[in-house]
């Protein structure tokens, strides 16, 4: 399939600037290089463009509603009803926004909701008498569509934090609104930070769980006592019970209607143990989304399956798929069919398996895909020679940007069934993921399908595996890399030397040049060990890694918000985070956000994101915010400390520039220091 060349707009980006870069207080701009907004309305469904599914919810009349949140709308889908099946006729379906104009604000509020203004939207539920109610995350509010079309708030934007005495909904400064639940005249959320509220139709919030200091020892207590971690899920019963999903207590905990809580599945201890046996013994992963059938059984997406609990208290493996993890929000239909929101499409899941049929863009000729229609760009990388190149695995594609900014595609999956090691990349059968560049201009990437490491040779494109022998694990270090098993690679860094680095979760191994495979940080559990430990013994939770200049490893961990380093003495030590001040100062007297990306700059420093900016840390341990707010979200380009980013890769030039994927604006950009 041929693609148009499209020339974007950067006129002078290509000059590199590099004055500046490495002094404390500098300012820095940020360009777009790739990626767009586009909105297509009107068209059937299978050719809607979406950008990140995070919330879905069927309405009573069966239009399916979809939470865009790095669009900053909310869209719906009307199934077409002359098709008697239910793929036919939601791919038939004609999508339209709902909400949202695409920029993200608060403004709006009055007016009609297709002219107002959204910001990362992340669920959508209906009220008992027509309203839309949507949990509006970036701005930290839930707002309601009435039956006229107009938008109003009816919770957050104020500047109260909320305690347990009831307070007027609207005066409250809530946290990042996860999920809605509707019931009995009143609107029910969990907020992320650790609290599960309500708002009542007298416009009073009140909280019904989280701020305690208990967590499964709660049981049995007023929810109140609990301390609840990253509740997210959430779903109401009949009776007034609410569920909620606790993903990092690996929990799914029940609140009664004068609220005691208890948990329904779930250790506090990662697994998929416990099928066929009482839910309250099993072990759960990750779980996010949560649904209740007709029978009152309970369905929770975890991981790589989705599990069920009978209404006798039984847990059970629904389904099992590869491709589940990359699935976030669900929505059971009239029928009782199973739609599944992934990042920038909808799927039926039917049979074990999954069937696109929303956002399924890449499979129409009409759709020329450039500057204005990216999917879900990860695997930022660029070269020596200045081509940027990024997948879209959605897209089952390979984009490379050229030193004159024309967009081509490099590689896209042709169909063949040959694993294409020794042949071209052309015609090779994988799914690019996770990209690094290396010595020369070769090219490293994870792929996905086949559970492997490929690597690219650039002279003569031909695609060889370097790491993995197709079966998902971590099993093999100490021998061949291709002999060894791959589980899900998050991110890949090389070396001057041509050695690659790869996080298999929660391990960070590497591929020498021999070909040998060796883990070099992480024991294999999840956790925090001490600085001064060796790094292969510590306990972590790794998120983003980076080569340094003398071949230190820098390694991003979210969950424990800091980043570590490994030295040629192998001793894992923190080199940002871990203290309690905020603003600028010692990286490691200051208290970060969660990291979602690293990068090494040639002068000693480093960069890393979090989901609202990027900060720098000089080569003497000074640390301060380079990008972005003091909350996520999209604006255009230009001053780099007044543009809303929620930026996720990093990728350093060697002029000193930043390449980052902009995940809410579904761009590639770049932030460049002022001369």
């Amino acid at each position: 399939m041929t693609r148009k060349m499209v020339v974007l707009a950067m006129v002078g980006f290509w000059l590199g600037v590099t004055s500046g870069f490495g002094q404390p207080g500098g300012t820095y701009r940020i360009r777009t290089i790739a990626g767009g907004d586009p909105v297509r309305d009107g068209v059937p469904a299978r050719r809607g463009l979406l950008r990140s599914v995070s919330g879905l919810a069927f309405d009573p009349a069966g239009r399916l509603w979809i939470a865009d949140n790095s669009a900053h709308r909310v869209r719906a889908v009307t199934p077409d009803r002359s098709q008697a099946d239910a793929y036919q006729a939601m791919i038939l379906g004609r999508i339209e926004t709902m909400a949202g104009v695409g920029s993200p604000s608060v403004e709006g509020d009055g007016g009609p909701a297709v002219s107002a203004h959204l910001s990362s939207p992340t669920a959508v539920a209906f009220g008992e008498t027509g309203e839309v109610y949507i949990a509006d995350s970036g701005s930290r509010r839930i707002r309601k569509i009435d039956q006229q079309g107009i938008i109003t708030t009816i919770a957050g934007g104020g500047d109260v934090e909320p305690g347990p005495a009831e307070m007027a909904a609207t005066s409250a400064r809530l946290g990042y609104v996860a999920a809605l639940a509707t019931g009995g005249g009143s609107v029910y959320f969990t907020d992320a930070l650790g609290f599960v509220r309500a708002v009542g139709t007298d416009g009073r919030l009140r909280t019904l769980a989280g701020g305690g200091t208990l967590g499964l020892e709660a049981d049995g207590g007023p929810a109140r006592n609990a301390r609840l971690l990253q509740p997210w899920g959430l779903v109401r019963d009949a009776e007034g019970n609410l569920y909620i999903a606790e993903q990092t207590r690996y929990a799914v905990r029940k609140i009664t209607p004068v609220g005691i809580i208890s948990t329904v599945t779930g250790t506090g201890v990662p697994g998929v143990a416990g099928d066929d046996g009482p839910a309250v013994e099993a072990q759960i992963n990750m779980p996010q989304a949560l649904w209740l059938d007709t029978m009152g059984s309970l369905y929770v997406m975890a991981g790589d399956r989705i599990r069920v609990i009978a209404a006798d208290g039984i847990i059970r493996t629904h389904v099992q798929a590869y491709s589940l993890p990359s699935y976030r929000a669900v929505a059971r239909d009239r029928e009782g069919n199973l739609w599944l929101g992934a990042t920038s499409s909808i799927a039926l899941l039917r049979s074990g398996s999954v069937a696109t049929a929303i956002g399924n863009t890449w499979l129409d000729p009409d759709v020329a895909f450039a500057r204005e229609a990216l999917v879900a760009p990860v695997g930022l990388t660029a070269d020596n020679d200045g081509l940027i190149y990024f997948s879209e695995p959605g897209a089952q594609r390979i984009q490379v940007i050229d030193t004159h900014g024309i967009l081509r595609t490099l590689f896209e999956r042709s169909g063949s069934m040959d694993l294409g090691d020794g042949g071209l990349l052309s015609g090779a059968n994988l799914r690019p993921g996770i990209m690094a560049s290396g010595p020369g201009g070769d090219l490293w990437l994870e792929d996905q399908q086949n559970a492997r490491i490929r690597r690219v040779t650039r002279w003569n494109s031909v695609v060889n595996t370097v790491a993995g022998n197709g079966t998902r694990g971590l099993g093999g270090d100490g021998g061949p890399a291709t002999a060894a098993q791959i589980a899900t690679v998050t991110d890949m860094a090389v070396d001057g030397d041509g050695a690659v680095y790869f996080i298999n979760f929660p391990r960070v191994r590497k591929v020498s040049r021999d070909g040998r495979i060796d883990t070099v940080a992480g024991s294999g559990e999840r956790g925090f060990t001490a600085d001064g430990s060796a790094a292969v013994g510590a306990k972590m939770e790794p998120t983003a890694l980076a080569v340094e200049r003398d071949g230190s490893l820098l390694i991003a961990e979210a969950v424990n918000s800091r980043i570590r380093r490994v030295g040629a003495d192998g001793v894992i030590r923190t080199v940002a985070g871990g203290g309690t001040a905020s603003g600028s100062g010692m990286a490691t007297a200051l208290a970060i956000d969660a990291p979602r990306g690293v990068a090494s700059l040639a002068d000693g420093s480093f960069v890393f994101s979090t989901y609202r900016g990027i900060y720098r840390v000089s080569a003497a341990g000074w640390l301060e915010q380079i990008a972005g707010d003091v909350v996520p979200g999209f604006t255009a380009d230009g001053p780099a400390r007044e543009v809303l980013v929620n930026p996720s890769s990093l990728w350093a030039r060697e002029d000193g520039s930043i390449l980052f994927i902009d995940s809410n604006g579904q761009r590639i950009r770049c932030l460049y220091p002022e001369p």
